[in-house]
This record gives structure tokens, sequence and C-alpha cells, in this order.
């Protein structure tokens, strides 16, 4: 159920989303102090596969929160932190990461949450799953898997689904016309018959009441988006396009996902286009 302190930590757990569904996290109030740690331990695990992966779910909703790290431990008590994530609210809902374990004997995991400056940085973890571990599992099939960098193996048809499968996102990194912004346009250009320009933008927009604070990646207002700024000079009916690259695309399974965000009381419309040897058809508006 709900944590104790008011506008921090979820409302249910992630497994059941539920008032009775039960999960681990940490009370940040009284008698706390900032920088404040508490750790959890894992059992030790004797040996795993090329394969074996770690996932889980965390919450970190609060003006106050201060952080969450995972370490590896080996035999011999020696630490090495694999994931980190903290001093920014990420909203309401649970967030999921992973990292990729691979080969190791006798090793076990440790989350340390770290209190911030308040009380409104209550720090959650659920449904934490070792996958693909069992030591006698293969390595990738190079017919019906892709193997991630960091060696994790996800299904074939998993790559360039527009989801990161890989916990290092390879399996989304040279698809073409994918993009998500955090480090530039990836081929996408303004179009030259049009009005105005798409921006490439962080953070809040200039106007009150309209746009987003935080882009979709992120969830911060270090991430990057596309918007159209509305305001003078621009008139009723100004457009603005921005393009893709021309792709080779083929097969009835090629689809195209996307988020946007439109909130105002004098909004426009948005509009997808497809282009080739025939025109131009319009595929939703």
């Amino acid at each position: 159920g709900y944590s104790p302190s008011w506008y921090t930590g979820p409302d249910s757990d992630h497994t059941t989303g539920t008032l009775s569904g039960t999960y681990i996290y940490i009370e940040t109030s009284v008698p706390q102090s900032p920088g404040d740690k508490a750790a959890v331990l894992s059992p030790r695990i004797q040996r795993t596969s090329s394969r074996c992966f770690l996932s889980f779910w965390y919450h970190m909703a609060g003006s106050h929160i201060g952080s969450l790290e995972l370490f590896q431990v080996d035999r011999y008590g020696i630490r090495e932190k694999v994931w980190e994530k903290g001093g920014k609210d990420m909203g309401p809902d649970w967030q999921h990461a992973g990292i990729y374990v691979g080969m190791s004997q006798f090793t076990r995991f440790e989350f340390v949450g770290t209190k911030g400056d308040g009380y409104q940085g209550d720090i959650a973890v659920d449904d934490v799953n070792f996958g693909q571990c069992n030591p006698y599992l293969d390595d990738c099939n190079p017919l019906t898997e892709f193997k991630c960098y960091s060696g994790q193996c996800i299904d074939a048809s998993k790559v360039c689904d527009l989801n990161n499968d890989c916990f290092d996102e390879s399996d989304e990194r040279f698809c073409d016309a994918n993009c998500n912004f955090e480090e530039g346009l990836c081929g996408w250009h303004n179009a030259v018959n049009d009005t105005f320009d798409w921006t490439l933008f962080r953070g809040e927009t200039a106007s009150i009441g309209t746009g987003p604070k935080v882009d979709h990646t992120t969830l911060t207002e270090e991430g990057f988006y596309l918007y159209i700024e509305t305001s003078s000079p621009r008139k009723l009916g100004d457009t603005a396009m921005v393009q893709s690259h021309w792709l080779s695309l083929s097969g009835n399974d090629c689809k195209l996902s996307f988020y946007y965000h439109m909130e105002g009381r004098t909004l426009g419309a948005l509009a997808v286009q497809t282009e080739d040897s025939s025109g131009v058809t319009v595929l939703g508006n």
C-alpha cells in the first residue's frame, strides 16, 4: 500500500498493482538524516551462465530523492557498482531497469538506498528477477538470437522494434530512423517546403500552459525532444514538417511508433505522412 509520507513512495506494488501487494522501500522521514544509507543483500549465487541477467522495478518519487545503487559483491567481499540512479524525481510510475550479469561464481547483489535532503525521498524496489542464469545454458544462438554488446541474449525479433530490450540499448542503436533525440536528430531533418521548423529542446518550453516539462526518454529536464513553438510570429495554419531520410523497408511487420505531447487550449493538429514513388499518403491526423 501507501508509504506513510505524503507525496513520496508508491501507491501500490508493481507485481499486483494493488494495495495488498508488497515491495521493499526505505522510509526517509525522521529520524533518518541526509546521506543515511540502507542496504539489502541477495543470497549468494554459486554459478551463473553467460546469458544471466538481473532485472527489477524501482520507484523514486518525491522532491527530496537521494539515490539507489546496485552493487555486485564477489566471494571476497569486493563490491563493484553496476547500476545507479538518483538525484531526481522519476514520477509516480514504477520504472524498469536491469543489468547483464554473465558468467560468475559465488556472487551476490546489494541494493543501497541513500536518503536525500528531506522526507519526500522514499525509494522502493519490487519484482527482482534473475533470468537465464542456469549455468548449463549455452551462449546466444546466432540463428535466432541477438547478442547485445554487453553479452546479454535477446530474441532476434526484438532488434529494431523501438523498445530497448538490451539493458545497454544496443538492439536499437543502429536502426534506420529510430531516434530518441538524446544525441541529435539521427538523420531526421526539417523540410524546406513548410512554414517553420521543429526545434530540438530540453526542459520546460517558454510558453505557459502548454508543452512538456520533461522528455519521455529520461523523464528528466536533461532529456531532449522535438517540439514546435507556436507563439508569435507563428500564424493560424502555419505548418512545420520534420522528415526521416529515405528508408529501405519491406515486409508486413514494419511499424512506426512514437510518443507525442499535445497540451493547451489552442491546439492545432499533428499528422504522420509517408512518401514514396507514388506520392504522399497521410497515415494519421
